[in-house]
């Protein structure tokens, strides 16, 4: 579901998948029947409605804008589907948490468009990371920033910082106690924060800092990961990682090569439909990122650090 932006290069991936026989690409819908026109879909069923499509699929894959995801979402895990849904799962940590425990009434699959957990890099980080490689982590520090316009749904957080929210989680296996938070709207052109400086202060001790912003010259992806014995910056655009430690002056250099991050993702919820396990972004963390992004706009309406629940 969904052509616009994003949509277009998931339904470049799931034709893939489909040549490769790991699925059997059912149609497309969008409401809008000037994509339904384009060579793209050519040879594909294709329509403005969903529910036509319902009883011809066992999952479906939601690529539409973020106020719409609570309603296609809960639509489909309903009707007994299993779902992809790009992030964030929804605007408010409540649609969030609702959709998840239907998913588990219905004993459905629901995954979250958290790519960067299937980014090469991110495999690589995630792997020094659990061999102890940096020691006890001290801090992630991460510039995510866009060169697109505004969205008219919501604003950074909730399109770039909650990216950098859950890769902090997924790398420190665990979610933070509190959060501090600036945001700005410096551009006339935005309705929403188009500038933003998170601080995550983390039960072990470990400090995540963030800054996104949509006023960038440039597309920037980079990650910091610094520990007592060691750091990495990782640069998620080139898929290059630099490594230190602080027991040899030398740095080490690395070009990491690896599957395109949203083919991965997309691999691992069709294999999780037969399998029925449970993808690696899974519902239940999509909620926890939403909620901490609720709590960063308390943190700066009121000026000081808030503790999450």
């Amino acid at each position: 579901m969904g052509l616009g932006g994003f949509g277009a290069n998931h339904l470049r991936v799931l034709k893939q998948l489909g040549e490769q026989q790991a699925c059997d690409l059912t149609g497309v819908v969008d409401i809008r029947h000037d994509r339904l026109t384009s060579e793209s879909v050519e040879g594909l069923r294709v329509g403005t409605k969903l529910d036509t499509f319902l009883d011809d699929c066992d999952a479906v894959d939601v690529v539409t804008p973020t106020d719409t995801h609570y309603g296609i979402v809960e639509r489909c895990l309903s009707a007994g589907k299993d779902v992809f849904v790009e992030k964030p799962l929804a605007l408010r940590s409540s649609e969030a948490s609702k959709l998840v425990e239907l998913a588990q009434k219905n004993e459905r699959i629901l995954a979250v468009g958290h790519i960067l957990r299937y980014h090469p890099c991110i495999s690589k980080v995630k792997s020094i990371v659990r061999r102890d490689g940096l020691g006890p982590l001290k801090l992630l520090d991460g510039r995510y920033l866009g060169t697109r316009g505004p969205r008219t749904d919501s604003g950074v957080l909730m399109n770039l910082a909650i990216h950098l929210v859950d890769l902090y989680n997924f790398l420190l296996e665990e979610n933070p106690k509190e959060v501090s938070a600036y945001l700005h709207q410096l551009s006339n052109a935005s309705r929403f924060e188009d500038h933003a400086v998170l601080t995550l202060t983390y039960p072990s001790g470990s400090v995540g800092h963030m800054t996104v912003s949509w006023l960038s010259a440039q597309k920037t992806r980079e990650i910091l990961v610094a520990g007592d014995s060691g750091a990495l910056c990782a640069d998620l655009v080139r898929s290059e990682l630099v490594m230190s430690e602080k027991s040899s002056p030398a740095e080490t250099a690395m070009t990491i090569s690896g599957a395109e991050p949203l083919l991965s993702e997309l691999t691992d919820f069709i294999n999780c439909l037969g399998t029925r396990a449970k993808p690696l972004n899974d519902g239940k963390s999509a909620v926890v990122s939403i909620r901490i992004l609720e709590k960063a706009h308390e943190a700066n309406e009121l000026g000081r650090p808030v503790t999450l629940d």
